[in-house]
């Protein structure tokens, strides 16, 4: 859609939103990943916090996540609004998951699923676990490259690796 680029821009960034709703909405590529419900409910029903760290906008996020109702598993994150810095938005995240807890959440305790080399840098970045998603762009060895522990091909492949 070419909102990403488009929402770094501040005088453009309110149009944008106000029309993301409408093309969501009418997107033939919009797409929930196989077993991404499923792992969601998973995490929730263990007692795991969920959350999300992306480089858009969090209404952007939040609109996109609406499409697929996964927003009510994910009740906090690191946004592109938060910071320009995947790292720093990460560690955001993690900050934002310890408030929701009332609890200290040591980051050696969070996966972090992503399916870009940057993602799994930014996971290693702040301590967390890095987990590959092969259902992107990038294979494998590129995500374990840039630091992931494992990858799984899929979002089905995640849980039987939870301790």
């Amino acid at each position: 859609m070419g909102v990403r680029g488009a929402v770094r821009h501040p005088r453009g960034h309110r149009r944008v939103l106000e029309r993301l709703p409408i093309e969501v909405q009418a997107s033939d590529g919009y797409l929930v990943l196989p077993g991404a419900q499923h792992l969601l409910r998973y995490l929730n029903g263990t007692g795991r916090v969920t959350g999300i760290v992306t480089g858009a906008l969090e209404e952007a996020a939040r609109i996109k996540l609406a499409r697929g109702d996964l927003n009510r598993f994910l009740p906090f994150g690191g946004f592109g609004s938060d910071s320009a810095d995947r790292v720093e938005l990460t560690r955001r995240g993690i900050e934002r998951g310890a408030a929701l807890i009332r609890r200290e959440l040591p980051p050696e305790h969070v996966h972090v699923l992503g399916d870009t080399p940057r993602d799994m840098e930014a996971a290693a970045a702040v301590g967390a676990v890095p987990v590959g998603v092969s259902t992107g762009t990038y294979r494998a060895d590129a995500l374990l490259g840039a630091g992931a522990r494992v990858v799984v091909p899929t979002l089905e492949a995640y849980p039987p690796l939870l301790p």
